[in-house]
């Protein structure tokens, strides 16, 4: 600053002395002499100025420390690897990071423990182990990544060998933890997971107000369209009360269109725990889409004793038909049992659901048709809901639906409703807006009921059909259900 100052006073005294000197003949040299002092003066000031240490730019050190891709390539893996393995991110929760390679069939541990695997990591930062540096596969290898800053970063990398076909999942005796199964708890949930010895063990003393506040789930599932699979487990709790579900669903792409990121391609629920662990089998499906990434979960929010769940397959059955065009119901007629209709509290699914708001109703598909006992009489019809969701309702377009009924009490009252069904179609701010609704009165014999509506103004691609049971006081039979298009 001292500089700049003396280079100030300096431009002052050049210029007094010139307009002195003006007094000379030749005023127009002492003029340009004097723009000539003022010009290096204020190219001396500004040089002074950007160099005044209160002006001087820091260099700034980078923090980017991630893994940016993590392949095994088959040009580094001769003789191991026929083609490429590329990596994908297993989880990235709260710093916690994870990648995920799924080797082929019959890779063994004598190749997994010569693997080098190729990564390339953020500009300027270093990683350890290094690239194409071996490591044991056989178990989760941690990988740290640090900055140019000096700040680092952890992921956890593993490499389970996919089973034949027909199973689906990798590391169902849970070797690999949480790098091949996701676990959250959201809501209220405060449970917490322990994915070792070849279990998951799930304590807390809070699990949630729904079925999905805990969840312990694998992502990344490869499901065919119109598939039946079966899904087996090993499971006991300590409390004798306890109740789960299980989903094949979206794992966080919209594969279906209809807005929702998660929808349920089939639930298979109300299945009870006993304290003594045991084998359970479900069979599960999914309907006329692929999805390459899904999910295949477990909802424990239902729960409150200690959970212990292993030994864990999801194996392919093979190809379910399809309602034939104009038919809209997937297996109305209950011929084949439980398949496409659950009794769950989800409302996002193409199979048929339960919603219980009230009471302890049993439903049961073992005869050929849907039985429903002990619903009660309850303060709203839609307390009870037999539902058939994602109905693609077209604007212009006329349908029919048809079903047959009866119950053990005359005059029964049930209705039938389509919906949105947590999409706002008509802008009304509502996600449940009815677009059509019929009460009826059942009779102790069975009759057919049917109804004919269009949808005059809107198209709804994910509506509901919903058969509305909460004032029933009867033992409920429905069969042969319909949703015809005209």
């Amino acid at each position: 600053m001292q500089l700049q100052k003396n280079a100030e006073q300096g431009l002052a005294r050049s210029i007094t002395g010139e307009l002195i000197g003006m007094q000379e003949k030749n005023v127009s040299a002492k003029i340009v002499r004097i723009f000539t002092a003022i010009l290096g003066v204020t190219c001396l000031c500004l040089f002074l100025g950007c160099t005044n240490p209160g002006n001087s730019t820091q260099t700034i050190l980078s923090s980017e420390k991630a893994i940016v891709s993590f392949a095994f390539k088959v040009s580094d893996n001769p003789g191991i690897l026929t083609a490429d393995v590329v990596g994908a991110t297993a989880y990235d929760i709260n710093n916690s990071k994870g990648i995920l390679l799924k080797l082929p069939v019959g890779t063994t541990d004598a190749n997994k423990i010569l693997l080098k695997p190729s990564i390339s990591i953020s500009a300027k930062a270093t990683i350890s182990p290094a690239t194409l540096t071996v490591a044991d596969f056989t178990k989760p290898v941690t990988y740290i990544v640090t900055a140019e800053d000096g700040t680092a970063q952890a992921y956890s990398v593993s490499a389970p060998t996919l089973l034949p076909a027909p199973e689906v999942l990798v590391d169902g005796s849970m070797k690999y933890g949480r790098n091949t199964w996701l676990t959250w708890a959201q809501d209220t949930s405060t449970a917490t997971f322990n994915l070792t010895g070849g279990n998951a063990v799930v304590t807390g003393s809070s699990r949630g107000t729904y079925d999905w506040s805990t969840v312990l789930c694998q992502g990344g599932v490869s499901l065919e369209k119109n598939t039946l699979y079966q899904l087996q487990f090993d499971a006991s709790s300590t409390n004798p009360a306890d109740i789960i579900s299980v989903d094949l669903q979206e794992g966080g792409k919209d594969i279906d269109g209809d807005g929702n990121l998660y929808t349920r391609w089939s639930t298979q629920g109300n299945i009870s725990l006993g304290t003594v662990p045991k084998t359970y089998t479900e069979i599960v499906c999914t309907l006329n889409l692929d999805d390459p990434e899904a999910y295949a979960q477990f909802n424990l929010g239902r729960t409150a004793g200690t959970l212990t769940i292993g030994k864990i397959s999801l194996q392919k059955l093979g190809p379910v038909s399809a309602p034939v065009s104009p038919e809209m119901v997937y297996n109305g007629d209950f011929s084949s049992g439980q398949i496409f209709w659950v009794t769950n509290w989800s409302l996002d699914d193409q199979s048929w659901f339960l919603d219980s708001n009230m009471g302890t109703a049993v439903a049961d598909f073992s005869t050929g048709a849907f039985t429903l006992t002990g619903a009660g009489s309850g303060p709203n019809d839609w307390d009870w809901q037999l539902i058939s969701g994602r109905k693609n309702l077209v604007k212009g377009t006329t349908y029919t639906v048809s079903f047959d009924a009866k119950s053990t009490v005359a005059s029964d009252p049930i209705r039938v409703q389509l919906s949105e069904n947590k999409v706002d179609i008509n802008g009304d701010k509502s996600l449940y807006s009815s677009w059509y609704s019929k009460s009826y009165a059942l009779t102790t014999s069975v009759q057919t009921y049917s109804f004919t509506f269009t949808m005059t103004d809107y198209t709804d691609p994910a509506a509901q059909m919903i058969f509305c049971l909460g004032k029933s006081t009867g033992i409920i039979n429905i069969d042969n259900v319909s949703m015809k298009s005209q």
